[in-house]
């Protein structure tokens, strides 16, 4: 099952701590487009947008 991790702010220690709990996509303040992107490629492709990091 997909992890995504939603936040208001996502710094370096947040991004790690993402990481090391199996985060496979960080998304700041969501914008609806991109949230459904971010799910889409996870559920369905079974991997995260290429232009997002983790």
């Amino acid at each position: 099952m997909p992890i995504i991790v939603f936040s208001s702010l996502i710094n370096d220690e947040m991004k790690r701590k993402g990481e090391k709990l199996g985060a496979d996509a960080q998304i700041t303040k969501p914008e609806i487009g991109k949230l459904v992107r971010t799910i889409d490629e996870l559920i369905i492709n079974g991997r995260k947008p290429e232009d997002e990091e983790i």
